[in-house]
């Protein structure tokens, strides 16, 4: 059975990516895993011992990212298809290549650029920087034309 990770930030793009995932999970009797990767605030208080404590989350921000990838999960389990979803905090290329070691995913499918507004001349920052790191094979789609 294959494993298709597809990283979200919610954008048309990402939506495109999820799309094809889809398509994989079907021909190949796959499950699809969803990972939104959300910014941490940067710390800004210090700890009586001067230690940083670190940096929660708005918890509205948090609500909404699950809201969002459970609305899309059920859109891949009506087509059919295994899903399973998480979103978690940090550096998105970062966590992005960790989920998808973590879940031995088989494939990366994510989109070319994503919300961040952040455009290289071939594809965004994170997908750069995923595309450098992944030990996994990435599928990259690109935006419509």
């Amino acid at each position: 059975m294959e494993r298709i990770l597809v990283a979200t930030d919610f954008s048309e793009d990402a939506d495109r990516a999820l799309a094809v995932a889809i398509r994989f999970g079907k021909l190949l009797k796959g499950t699809v895993d969803l990972v939104h990767v959300y910014d941490l605030p940067m710390p800004t208080a210090l700890s009586v011992a001067g230690a940083v404590e670190p940096a929660k989350p708005a918890a509205d921000d948090v609500l909404n990212a699950y809201r969002q990838l459970d609305e899309r999960a059920a859109s891949v389990r009506e087509a059919g298809v295994d899903c399973a979803a998480t979103a978690v905090g940090g550096d998105a290329p970062v966590e992005i290549v960790a989920q998808a070691q973590k879940l031995c995913a088989n494939v990366l499918v994510m989109g070319r650029r994503g919300l961040s507004g952040l455009r290289r001349m071939v594809v965004g920052g994170v997908t750069e920087r995923v595309l450098r790191t992944s030990g996994v094979p990435v599928l990259v789609i690109p935006p419509a034309t």
